[in-house]
């Protein structure tokens, strides 16, 4: 049995609209399998979307799909946890700053003095 899905969010923008759009046909999630009608419309930050699926399984499917793109995201933040705790370990082994630009790195790695200026 078909299911139809009517998506009215406070806020979505045609620039919104085509990012989520590309970003989906980028990753060949877009069209999913099962869509059989979709359109949007509307005005300024109040678009609307409108999809006709072939079930409620394949809409379930592509939600869990969608679910699983944007929380990939978030795992990778734990790489950013073990940098930020191997930072100051590094720091104290080689006396490298975990953040200074490139020309004060040269400088450490050649043992050359670092002067810095403030105003």
């Amino acid at each position: 049995m078909a299911v139809a899905i009517y998506f009215h969010p406070e806020t979505l923008n045609e620039k919104q609209y085509r990012a989520v759009i590309d970003q989906l046909g980028s990753q060949g999630e877009w069209p999913p399998a099962g869509l059989v009608h979709h359109s949007c419309f509307g005005e300024g930050d109040g678009l609307m979307v409108y999809e006709v699926w072939e079930s409620q399984g394949a809409l379930d499917s592509f939600g869990q799909r969608l679910m699983y793109l944007s929380t990939f995201w978030s795992y990778l933040g734990a790489i950013w946890n073990v940098m930020f705790l191997v930072s100051p370990i590094i720091y104290l082994a080689t006396s490298i700053p975990p953040v200074v630009g490139s020309v004060a790195i040269e400088a450490v790695l050649s043992g050359s003095a670092v002067t810095s200026a403030t105003n």
